[in-house]
């Protein structure tokens, strides 16, 4: 796909205030193709540097130069030094040191005040609190293009189909409040840009959905019963940008991503037939080792970059730079690092795109876990109690060094040689299941590899003796 590489330069004016035009242009692979740093699991932080600069490190080093972190009042990374205000928490040491790396040209920012966290538009968002929004938004905006040079900052939220999830669609105050919640943010960057005219950076709003179909009943989304952020708020918000957090539309050869973001794309464009695909970004995509499989969750990525480049979208970004905090329910997970710092196939598949331009996925062997293959040792049935020893049935094990992983809640337990009854070969692995597992559904099994590549994960339930 050709890139250009300079921005439009045409602007409208819109409430009297100089902002971009709705096309904007999709950037070439280092910037178009950027990693989260958000969550992780805190155990493989070496404890220096302060943990948003070392996310960021670890971004840089794969050779991306677009990073999406959150800058939040509830101070997620324990940089912001006793800060509140948006503007302030820029300046923290942390933020700054971020913001002037030569290696980042791109900055998605997560963005949340200390009144955003209370979810205050719930209740019908007033206009006190309307204009207080777009007031701090304003002057986070503000000091960013003041300085910051030669910089984008993109301000999003996160999923807004969650943060509604608790809320039916007959619930008119907070959908209604969610929209002026919004949109008090896009009129906040608005005024920035209008502050900081002749600024060599470039700030733009944007509005993050995470459903094409309702998260409750899988109904397609629409305005009246079945609403969703990008049927009914996306129409409403005059932002630059539309964020996808995709999770919701991943499939094994991306074309049900390209179809979702035309369908988002034909929903916000009816209102706003000034917007392209260009319009568009995806917030959040990726695969969790643990649950795909190693070699399954790189390809994914392959896959995702390849759809969203060719369907237009101006930023992908990948979750996320190390694998998530085990209590988020994923442990061999998402990330382009895994815990003991190496990188997952996933990981050289975007450090290939940054040098390339082209996501390859590097050679290599994966375990695969056959469909319905975590049984019982002893019968070969798949009904298994609490201790029972376990038979693993699939192929490309290791011939030794094998470790079995069973994943219960946030519970972890592994196994390996020495365990009571263990077997191990290139197609069958025998582990007693430890004490600690209990009778309970959907307990997720799979194994690493010598090489610490992982398999796909097979459920299975544990039912009383």
């Amino acid at each position: 796909m050709s890139r250009v590489a300079c921005w439009l330069l045409a602007v409208i004016t819109v409430a009297g205030a100089v902002r971009p035009a709705a096309a904007e242009v999709v950037p070439a692979p280092r910037d178009q193709i950027g990693v989260y740093h958000w969550g992780p699991a805190t155990a493989a932080w070496p404890g220096t540097p302060d943990k948003l600069t070392w996310g960021a490190d670890a971004v840089a080093a794969l050779g991306s130069r677009t990073i999406r972190v959150a800058l939040s009042a509830r101070d997620d990374y324990k940089v912001n030094n006793g800060k509140s205000a948006l503007s302030a928490i820029a300046g923290q040491p942390a933020y700054a040191k971020l913001f002037t790396d030569s290696r980042f040209s791109t900055y998605l920012l997560t963005v949340y005040s200390a009144d955003d966290l209370t979810g205050n538009w719930s209740d019908g968002y007033s206009k006190a609190e309307q204009d207080a929004g777009r007031a701090e938004m304003a002057q986070l905006g503000t000091y960013l293009l003041k300085t910051y040079k030669n910089k984008k900052f993109i301000i999003l939220n996160w999923e807004g189909d969650n943060a509604l999830s608790a809320f039916p669609s007959s619930d008119a105050t907070a959908w209604d409040g969610y929209v002026k919640w919004a949109t008090a943010r896009v009129d906040g960057v608005r005024d920035a840009r209008a502050a900081v005219p002749a600024a060599t950076s470039r700030i733009s709003s944007g509005l993050e959905f995470n459903a094409i179909k309702r998260l409750d009943s899988g109904a397609a989304c629409d305005t009246t019963t079945n609403k969703c952020v990008i049927s009914y708020v996306a129409p409403r918000v005059d932002a630059d940008y539309y964020s996808y957090s995709s999770w919701q539309s991943l499939g094994s050869d991306g074309s049900r991503l390209t179809r979702d973001l035309t369908v988002a794309y034909d929903l916000v464009s009816a209102t706003r037939p000034a917007v392209t695909h260009a319009n568009f970004l995806v917030g959040e995509f990726g695969a969790a080792r643990d649950i795909n499989g190693e070699c399954k969750a790189a390809a994914q990525v392959r896959t995702t970059v390849a759809a969203l480049e060719s369907w237009g979208a101006s930023y992908g970004i990948f979750w996320q730079a190390f694998d998530n905090d085990p209590a988020s329910g994923i442990y061999d997970g998402f990330g382009a690092y895994r815990r003991d710092r190496s990188l997952s196939l996933s990981g050289q598949t975007l450090e290939n795109l940054y040098a390339t331009g082209t996501p390859t996925v590097p050679a290599a062997t994966c375990a695969a876990i056959n469909a319905g293959g975590v049984v019982n040792g002893k019968t070969f049935k798949p009904v298994i109690h609490p201790g029972d020893v376990i038979s693993i049935f699939g192929s490309g094990f290791s011939a030794s060094g094998n470790i079995v992983w069973i994943k219960q809640g946030a519970k972890s337990y592994q196994i390996k040689a020495g365990s009571p009854w263990w077997h191990e070969s290139a197609g069958q692995i025998n582990a007693t299941l430890p004490a600690g597992v209990v009778t309970g559904r959907n307990v997720n099994v799979y194994v690493t590899r010598s090489d610490a590549r992982v398999s796909n994960g097979q459920l299975i339930d544990i039912t009383p003796s």
